[in-house]
């Protein structure tokens, strides 16, 4: 069960809303991670002849779980800084920005929707410029009490 309850998040007073949940659902999760894992060292063993120890695959799920939850914060973060509530493929490139190869193969992916969002950038350029365009009325009081 995925409850959402805000919190209060530092002194400045930001309202940040945290995913608690319940320990069965997470120690799930961890389970069928640590399957995975327990599959993928079996498979390598294979290949290889090196056999991996159980504590060693529960090491490896551990450090990977810890690296999922750093992800997850991290294309939290970057979508709510960009005021959005939904993580988009931006969010996930930001993501990746040191890792050439990824970058790339994110690059030839695209968005279906990034001609749609140029288009709309466009705009709110456009509107910004405009209103940034438009000088201020100068008033001048030439109230000749000042200069007595």
């Amino acid at each position: 069960m995925v409850i959402l309850t805000p919190t209060e998040y530092r002194p400045q007073k930001f309202i940040n809303l945290v995913i608690v949940m319940d320990t069965d659902h997470v120690q799930r999760l961890k389970a069928s991670l640590h399957f995975t894992m327990g599959k993928m060292c079996e498979e390598q063993e294979t290949k290889t002849q090196i056999s991996f120890d159980k504590n060693v695959i529960a090491t490896i799920t551990e450090i990977l779980w810890q690296k999922i939850k750093l992800i997850a914060e991290d294309l939290e973060a970057f979508a709510k800084h960009g005021k959005r509530t939904t993580i988009n493929l931006d969010d996930v490139k930001l993501l990746v920005r040191r890792n050439e190869d990824l970058k790339a193969i994110l690059e030839t992916l695209g968005s279906p929707n990034s001609e749609e969002n140029a288009k709309i950038d466009k705009r709110k350029a456009l509107v910004k410029k405009k209103k940034t365009d438009i000088p201020p009325e100068v008033h001048l009081d030439t109230d000749d009490d000042m200069f007595v």
